[in-house]
């Protein structure tokens, strides 16, 4: 059974001359691990804020979820042998539960609280900003240790230590790696016309498809 190993919460801060341009960027990458119970709300964590919500934020992207086994991989390279949880952003680090396993539909109970999965992280340039590393986006993308995306069907409680477990599994054939894999190669046409009537996957994802539809 997967578990919740941390949580994570944090609020934007502005870094200067780090966007294009030379422009200041402001992000909530930066996030923290909290002790104790945190409140789990639709939205999000108590405490917890997005700087950017086009892409991060609202009911179907409330938690961001990372997997914690990827990070010694990640540690590996130069550069990033600090990395712990937290340092993709997430909201939650887990252990026992990869890509290839997490299937959108996915509901689990976590302390008080039940989540469900609605999609893929699509890992963003603030990273090789953060990280001094222009390459580490990539290398999320091409290798799928991309984490995923969670709604509060339930609200309550949680903290680090919670055990997840798994209530309904409804979608077993969209892991979030097929949904990764379609998304990286559009010419599967069919697959992505079969996607969208996964009724779980979230519309703001539905959207990336219909956009890679041929007409």
């Amino acid at each position: 059974m997967a578990r919740l190993i941390s949580v994570q919460i944090g609020q934007p801060v502005t870094y200067p001359g780090q966007g294009p341009d030379g422009r200041a960027i402001r992000t909530a990458i930066g996030k923290k691990p909290v002790a104790g119970c945190v409140w789990l709300g639709t939205l999000g964590l108590e405490g917890d804020a997005k700087a950017n919500l086009r892409h991060h934020g609202g009911p179907f992207r409330a938690i961001n979820v990372y997997p914690g086994e990827h990070y010694p991989l990640w540690r590996e390279l130069p550069g990033l042998n600090g990395m712990t949880g937290g340092a993709f952003g997430e909201n939650f680090t887990i252990q026992g539960l990869l890509e290839d396993e997490a299937c959108v539909g996915d509901t689990f109970r976590v302390g008080e609280a039940v989540v469900q999965i609605t999609q893929p992280r699509s890992p963003c340039g603030t990273l090789n900003i953060v990280w001094q590393r222009d390459d580490l986006m990539a290398r999320a993308e091409q290798s799928g240790r991309i984490g995923w995306y969670m709604s509060v069907v339930h609200e309550g409680h949680v903290q680090a230590g919670d055990l997840m477990e798994r209530l309904e599994h409804p979608y077993p054939r969209w892991s979030i790696a097929r949904i990764w894999n379609l998304h990286l190669n559009p010419m599967d046409q069919d697959g992505l016309h079969e996607m969208l009537d996964c009724p779980c996957l979230s519309e703001n994802w539905k959207s990336r498809v219909r956009s890679k539809l041929q007409v």
